[in-house]
């Protein structure tokens, strides 16, 4: 009797202790999903802002300027829905595959021209990144992709983009490539290239930039996910 009177105290105590940590997990997810729903408020409002500015902006230098933070907004807001608890259920890794795809389709919204750009996308739905990384991977992009926009096309008749990521084990690689003009001299005062060289440290990687048949970027960074 004795020991089965232990036995009813200890499934009690256990009990008792899972009913605390569910109640305290429902409080961290509650938090968690404020959390993320004031970011995303926020990030809206920033989006909004830039596009309320640029709708009125008739300076064409200020227009680019707002694009490209229009841009880059945007594609942080894709990464953000990706990592939403709603949506994602361990909220720390997600494929890449989707938000990148949406991160094409508002560029093309984004920077309409005359001729469609025609962009390609091979990439690896094994690769999974955690949230730092797919944050500065849709940047990276977001940056590439209005570069050859606003630089690369204006003499190519049939102009084309092409972005392969590539999942290799203990790395991962990304070859971005346009059929624009290319340029001779990398422009030292660049913002876009300056942030993309800065991300691409953030995630220990490394690129090289190849001017053949256009503008390539091969980009290579170690798998930590």
């Amino acid at each position: 009797r004795l020991q089965q009177q232990q036995n009813q105290l200890l499934e009690e105590s256990v009990a008792e202790r899972t009913r605390e940590l569910n109640r305290r997990n429902k409080h961290i997810e509650l938090l968690m999903n404020e959390l993320n729903h004031r970011v995303k408020n926020n990030m809206q409002l920033l989006y909004s802002l830039n596009s309320l500015q640029l709708a009125g902006s008739k300076d064409e230098y200020a227009g680019n300027i707002l694009k490209d933070n229009i841009a880059r907004i945007k594609a942080m807001m894709l990464v953000n829905d990706s990592l939403n608890p709603g949506s994602n259920a361990d909220n720390k890794t997600i494929s890449p595959v989707t938000f990148i795809a949406e991160i094409v389709e508002h560029s093309k919204n984004m920077f309409a021209q005359s001729e469609p750009v025609d962009i390609r996308l091979n990439i690896d739905n094994s690769l999974i990144l955690d949230a730092t990384a797919n944050i500065c991977l849709g940047l990276i992009i977001t940056e590439l992709i209005t570069n050859s926009y606003k630089h690369a096309f204006t003499e190519q008749p049939l102009p084309q983009i092409s972005i392969e990521i590539l999942n290799a084990g203990n790395h991962w690689k990304m070859h971005y490539h346009d059929n624009g003009k290319g340029f001779s001299v990398q422009p030292l005062n660049s913002f876009g290239l300056t942030l993309i060289a800065d991300l691409t440290r953030q995630l220990k990687g490394h690129y090289n930039i190849s001017r053949h048949n256009g503008t390539g970027y091969f980009f290579t960074f170690p798998n930590t996910a």
